[in-house]
């Protein structure tokens, strides 16, 4: 069968349209096997670090047909999986017993930013569940729309499986740190100017 188009008479045969479906259903499997691959061979890993297309990042996510690298800037990758087999990714971590993940926390911009940074190294240095090689490393990251984003990133055995356990732990301890040091959490304020005059009624009661 034939479809015709409405302006120009152009007709396209029905089997160069499935053609078209067969070859995007092909490749959607095609990701979607190499996901299963690489979820039980392991050979990516959430955490670690790669190159992709002369690009250096950390996988942060990986799905059954796309695995997602956030790189610098906080600008993500998002590679098919059927790529990543191919050889797309480069992983420098792959030979590794260890993982690399991280605890981010906003501070106030009044903040003595050293001082919480210090709070925060000496946190990980006293964490025997942090690899010390490689070094961890405490960052400035971002100015917020109202805090100062700090990420401490540091490196996890990965046979001991501890990555959760130890970025709550972690969290906890800078948490009561910072709360003793009087250094402040923000949440996300807005202000709100109203424009104009404001004026006052009074509702009229019906009379009784």
């Amino acid at each position: 069968m034939e479809f015709a188009h409405p302006s120009h008479g152009l007709r396209i045969p029905r089997r160069c349209g499935a053609i078209a479906v067969g070859f995007g259903a092909q490749k959607y499997t095609g990701d979607i096997f190499s996901g299963m691959i690489l979820l039980f061979q392991k050979k990516v890993r959430i955490g670690d670090e790669v190159i992709i297309a002369d690009k250096r990042g950390i996988v942060e996510e990986i799905t059954l047909q796309n695995t997602v690298v956030k790189c610098e800037q906080s600008n993500h990758l998002i590679i098919p999986n059927s790529k990543v087999l191919e050889g797309a990714i480069v992983n420098l971590t792959l030979n590794n017993s260890f993982t690399r993940t991280e605890v981010k926390i906003s501070v106030a911009y009044e903040t003595d930013v050293e001082k919480a940074m210090c709070i925060m190294r000496d946190i990980l240095s006293k964490d025997r569940n942090v690899l010390k090689s490689p070094p961890y490393k405490i960052l400035l990251e971002d100015f917020g729309d109202s805090a100062l984003e700090l990420t401490a990133q540091f490196f996890v055995d990965i046979k001991e499986n501890l990555e959760r356990d130890v970025k709550s732990s972690i969290r906890q301890r800078i948490l009561a740190a910072f709360n003793s040091a009087k250094i402040e959490i923000p949440f996300p304020q807005r202000d709100v100017r109203i424009k104009g005059e404001i004026r006052e009624t009074e509702e009229k009661q019906p009379p009784r």
